[in-house]
């Protein structure tokens, strides 16, 4: 069976431990050989060291990958946005985040819209020395030539995953570049997969109201991992998975990197656990 699940949707936050430990699932047993652990992060800033903020204090390089290695993940993604802004100095700092990203072993960066505000030719090096593919499937030059890979296929374990990304239309590109139309670009990138593939990831910073074609928040985000509850035959009653909506979206959407987030809102347009609001 093929799933798609769009991941800068479902994990748009800055690196939080809460939010490693909603992705992990328990250690694996010798009956699960087809469970993956997967781990995304996305819009980290920039930083290398724990910023110095009066509330919120998040990041470092050493957090993460001490978080990253104790999670032990099968596949480990960036969904983008890197960086806080293009400038020289972000420029240097993102060379040396890819480097980094390299050393955890990262499989994919999907460059976000801070990053697209480089200049192709930026883009163009970035691509030649970063040990980890970058991907955009719609970021093009003037002539509308693609200017990244928009896909990736990957082989974890037994499972044959497709990784594809793209940036918000929203963004600035840099001299040389422009942002095409997200949807038919992502629609031309899942055309040419194989059929023989059992994951698509959409890494990317694109809401569900900018691309409901690909919208599907999983359950896992909200509940956590779901393996004990799927594993319970359908004729039998299955125990909820844990977590509650109002207490699992303060995880990812805080004030600091969710700015446009209202919780009310959103708990309603998610059409059940209304009971927890009332």
């Amino acid at each position: 069976m093929r799933t798609t699940i769009n991941l800068g949707v479902m994990f748009k936050a800055v690196l939080l431990v809460p939010l490693l430990l909603w992705i992990a699932p328990p250690p694996l047993t010798a009956g699960s050989p087809c469970a993956i652990r997967i781990v995304i992060t996305r819009d980290l800033r920039g930083w290398l060291e724990p910023c110095d903020c009066k509330a919120g204090v998040l990041g470092g390089f050493p957090r993460r990958a001490a978080v990253i290695s104790e999670r032990r993940p099968d596949l480990l993604l960036d969904a983008g946005d890197l960086i806080f802004q293009a400038s020289p100095y972000d420029l240097l700092k993102l060379r040396l985040m890819l480097d980094l990203d390299g050393e955890l072993g990262y499989a994919a960066v999907n460059l976000g819209r801070r990053e697209v505000e480089f200049s192709r030719a930026e883009i163009l090096c970035l691509k030649a020395e970063s040990p980890v593919p970058l991907l955009s499937a719609n970021l093009a030059d003037e002539n509308g030539k693609p200017v990244l890979p928009g896909h990736l296929l990957v082989t974890v374990g037994s499972r044959r995953l497709a990784i594809l990304g793209a940036v918000t239309p929203d963004a600035n590109p840099g001299p040389g570049l422009k942002v095409l139309d997200p949807v038919p670009a992502l629609r031309r990138e899942m055309a040419a997969l194989p059929a023989e593939r059992d994951l698509t990831i959409l890494l990317s910073g694109l809401t569900a109201k900018e691309t409901p074609q690909f919208a599907g928040v999983g359950c896992e985000c909200c509940h956590g991992p779901s393996r004990a509850h799927a594993e319970v035959p359908l004729s039998a009653p299955r125990p909820r998975t844990p977590g509650r909506p109002r207490e699992s979206c303060r995880i990812c959407h805080t004030p600091d990197h969710s700015e446009k987030f209202v919780e009310a809102e959103r708990l309603l347009a998610l059409g059940h656990g209304k009971e927890e609001m009332e």
